[in-house]
């Protein structure tokens, strides 16, 4: 039955839209995922960088700095000296930007044990309605838009039955009347002629 059709439309609608989902999300929650149950790990890798790069002893921009004071001691006994250096300043700048982006990309990792949770719990979302409406958010997505296309269209056959079934009130309503005065006209005319018969027989 359409009824039946339309609650079970009406019922998936409602089962994606709860979600609330945006395109790529589920791309985004398995990288976050990732990132939330390996944070130690990540947060180990940029402290390493930083001290190999920064401040450990011997760390690359220190041996930098003191290859560019050596080069411009050296720069009075010849000029190219600093010319053939500009690409070793270049490398020290390029190291305090990655420095700079590590730090930042630092405070970004989440170590929040909440966070995580929910984080799974609305991937493990995802996962249930994947299995229905398709691989991917976006097929997801693509299936909500068939779905709302599908459900106005049977809202229309909804309305259209509405008006099928009061135009055959009506038409059920108006043939009740003609066929009372029908029955009406017949017992008047069944009379009529029961008059005239027994009129003939009584001037008999």
């Amino acid at each position: 039955p359409i009824v039946s059709f339309a609650a079970l439309v009406i019922f998936q609608r409602k089962e994606i839209s709860n979600l609330d989902l945006s395109p790529g999300e589920d791309l985004e929650l398995e990288t976050k995922l990732k990132r939330l149950k390996n944070s130690t790990k990540l947060i180990q890798f940029v402290e390493s960088a930083e001290n190999l790069l920064s401040d450990d002893e011997g760390s690359a921009l220190e041996r930098i700095k003191a290859v560019l004071r050596k080069g411009l001691e050296l720069a009075s006994l010849d000029p190219l000296i600093p010319l053939k250096l500009k690409n070793l300043e270049d490398a020290q700048e390029l190291i305090n930007e990655a420095l700079f982006d590590l730090q930042k990309y630092l405070k970004s990792v989440d170590v929040d044990s909440s966070e995580l949770e929910r984080t799974e719990s609305r991937l493990s979302d995802l996962r249930k309605i994947q299995k229905k409406f398709g691989p991917s958010v976006d097929d997801i997505l693509k299936a909500l838009l068939s779905i709302e296309t599908e459900l106005s269209q049977l809202q229309k056959s909804e309305q259209l039955l509405k008006t099928y079934k009061h135009e055959v009130s009506l038409y059920k309503t108006e043939l009740m009347r003609l066929g009372e005065e029908l029955n009406l006209k017949h017992e008047k005319g069944y009379k009529l002629l029961a008059d005239r018969v027994n009129g003939k027989l009584d001037e008999l």
